[in-house]
C-alpha cells in the first residue's frame, strides 16, 4: 500500500510538472492554476495508503480463517466459493463506477459538441480583435471627456478602413462570448406597466460602432442599424435583440418602441428614454448560456466608452497577419495609446470553452482510468476463476463438453458481473444525472444517445477483457488438468 502510494503521487508529481508544457493553451481555465498543494499531497497518501491496507488485510483475513484439513480435502473451487463471490462484487462495483464516470463524461462531451455545431449569431472566422487602453475622465489624461473619445475612434475606423487589407472595421464594449462589460441595466417599455421594484428586467448594455455589425456580419433583421442620423444631440436610439421583442413587446412592432435604460446602480439620475429602430439577430453572449440574453446595443456616438475593443475583418487571408498593420494605423492616430489583447474571435470563442472543454477532459480521464480498473478487475477474476477451476474443466472436456460449451460458461459467468455491474452504474447515473443539469447545454440529463454509447463502449472493452480468460478455458489439456492436482 505505501509503495503504491509512493508510486502513484510520484506519477502525478511527474504529470503535474509536465502539465503546462503538454495541456494545449486555452484547454485549462485562467483561474486554474496547477501547483503542488500539499493538503491534496496528504489527503492522497492517506486514502491511497488506507484503501491499500483495507483490500489487503480482507484477502488475508480471510485465508487465516481457512482450516488446513478443509483446504487439503476440499476442492480449490469450493474454499474459494466466497471469495468468488466477494470478488464479482468488488469487480460489479468497479463497473458500476465506471459507467457512472463514463455517462457524465459523455454528457459533457455531448455539450461541448453542441456548443461548437451552435449558431453563434456572428461571423466566427477570420476576425482580429483588440483591446485600447484608454486614459479617461481626468483633465490631465488624453482623453478628458467623451467628445475626445469619440474623435479618437471616428480616426482610427477611419485609418484603419483606408488600409487596402482591411473589409470592415468597428468598435465595441462587448464582444460575444467574452463577458459583459458593463453587465446587466434596468429597463422599462415605455407606456408598459412599470415591474416590481423586485423583479425588474435587465438587459445586457452594449456600445457600438454603426460599422459592428457589419463587421461580425450580424445580421438586422427588421428596421435599420445606426448611421450619421444617429449623433450626439439627436435622438438617443438603440438597437434590440431578438429575445428582447420576443419576452417583452409580445408580438408587437418594436420599432418606434421606447425604452427607458439606467445602470443597476440606482442613483439620482433619470433614465434615459431610448427609441428603437432596429432588431439585431441573436448573439451568444456566453457559451453554456441557456437562455437567450436580452441584448441593447447603443450608438459610441450617443454614449462614448474606455471600455474599447477594436474589430476588423480581412478582405482575404488570416485575420492575425492584420495585426501589425492596423496597430501602425491607430499609431498614426495616437501614438501613446497601448492595443493589447489581440485575438481572433475563434480564439475568443476558444477561451471561452475553456471551462467546460476542461471540465469535459477531466471527466473523461477519469472515467477512461476507472473503465481501465474494472476490465483489469474483469479479465483478473476470470483468469482466477478459470485458474481455479482447471480440474473440472477438464473433466468436462474429458466427458466430450466442447470448446465452444467451456467458452460459453466461462462468458456467461462474466456477463453476470458485467450486466449487474453496468445496471446498477446505468441506475446511479440515471439518478445523479440531474446533479450536472447546470452544465449541460442542448443536451437532456437521461440523453439516449450517451447511454446508448456508453453501453456500446462498455460491451466492447469487456468482451475484449473476458474472451482471454474464456479461451484459455477452453483450450485446457485434461491430462495436464488432472496431473496438476
Amino acid at each position: 500500500a505505501a509503495l503504491g502510494g509512493a508510486l502513484g503521487l510520484g506519477i502525478g508529481y511527474a504529470i503535474l510538472s509536465a502539465a503546462p508544457s503538454v495541456i494545449p493553451a486555452g484547454l485549462l481555465p485562467s483561474a486554474v492554476s496547477l501547483s503542488f498543494d500539499g493538503r491534496v499531497v496528504a489527503f492522497c497518501a492517506t486514502a491511497a495508503t488506507l484503501v491499500g491496507l483495507l483490500f489487503g488485510l480482507a484477502p488475508a483475513w480471510h485465508a487465516s480463517g481457512l482450516s488446513l484439513i478443509q483446504a487439503i480435502t476440499t476442492e480449490s473451487r469450493s474454499t474459494t466459493k466466497g471469495g468468488g463471490r466477494l470478488r464479482g462484487v468488488l469487480v460489479a462495483g468497479e463497473i458500476a463506477a465506471a459507467v457512472l464516470l463514463l455517462c457524465g463524461a459523455g454528457l459533457l462531451l455531448r455539450t461541448l459538441m453542441v456548443i461548437e455545431n451552435a449558431d453563434a449569431g456572428y461571423r466566427a472566422d477570420s476576425v482580429l480583435t483588440m483591446r485600447a487602453t484608454l486614459e479617461y475622465g481626468l483633465p490631465t489624461s488624453r482623453f478628458p471627456n467623451e467628445d475626445a473619445l469619440r474623435r479618437f475612434f471616428s480616426a482610427v475606423e477611419d485609418e484603419v478602413r483606408a488600409l487596402p487589407e482591411v473589409r470592415s472595421v468597428g468598435w465595441t464594449s462587448t464582444l460575444p462570448l467574452a463577458g459583459s462589460t458593463f453587465g446587466g441595466f434596468l429597463f422599462e417599455i415605455v407606456g408598459d406597466e412599470p415591474p416590481p421594484a423586485t423583479n425588474r428586467p435587465i438587459v445586457d448594455y452594449q456600445i457600438v460602432s454603426p460599422s459592428y455589425l457589419r463587421t461580425l456580419d450580424i445580421p438586422i433583421v427588421a428596421g435599420r442599424g445606426f448611421d450619421d442620423r444617429d449623433t450626439r444631440d439627436g435622438v438617443p436610439v438603440c438597437l434590440v435583440s431578438e429575445a428582447f421583442v420576443l419576452r417583452y413587446l409580445r408580438g408587437r412592432n418594436p420599432l418606434g418602441m421606447r425604452v427607458a435604460v439606467r445602470p443597476m446602480r440606482l442613483g439620482p439620475e433619470p433614465p434615459i428614454v431610448r427609441e428603437i429602430v432596429g432588431v439585431v439577430a441573436q448573439v451568444r453572449s456566453w457559451p453554456t448560456q441557456a437562455d437567450d440574453t436580452n441584448q441593447l446595443y447603443v450608438p459610441v456616438a450617443q454614449n462614448a466608452f474606455s471600455f474599447a475593443t477594436l474589430v476588423v475583418s480581412p478582405r482575404s487571408g488570416p485575420a492575425e497577419a492584420l495585426a501589425p498593420v492596423v496597430k501602425a494605423a491607430a499609431a498614426r492616430v495616437e501614438r501613446e495609446v497601448p492595443f493589447t489583447n489581440v485575438r481572433t474571435m475563434d480564439q475568443v470563442a476558444w477561451d471561452a470553452m475553456a471551462r467546460p472543454r476542461f471540465r469535459a477532459v477531466m471527466v473523461m480521464t477519469f472515467a477512461a482510468l476507472a473503465l481501465l480498473l474494472a476490465m483489469v478487475g474483469v479479465f483478473g477474476v476470470l483468469s482466477y476463476g478459470v485458474q481455479q477451476r482447471t480440474r473440472e474443466f477438464g473433466v468436462r472436456i474429458a466427458l466430450g463438453a466442447s470448446a465452444g460449451t467451456i467458452l460459453r460458461m466461462v462468458l456467461a459467468n462474466a456477463a453476470r458481473v458485467i450486466g449487474a455491474g453496468a445496471l446498477i452504474g446505468l441506475v446511479l447515473a440515471a439518478l445523479l444525472a440531474q446533479s450536472i443539469a447546470v452544465f449541460l447545454f442542448g443536451v437532456t440529463p437521461l440523453d439516449p444517445l450517451t447511454f446508448a454509447g456508453v453501453v456500446i463502449v462498455l460491451g466492447a472493452t469487456a468482451a475484449i477483457a473476458s474472451l482471454i480468460p474464456a479461451y484459455r478455458a477452453s483450450r485446457i489439456d485434461p491430462v495436464e488438468a488432472f496431473r496438476s492436482e
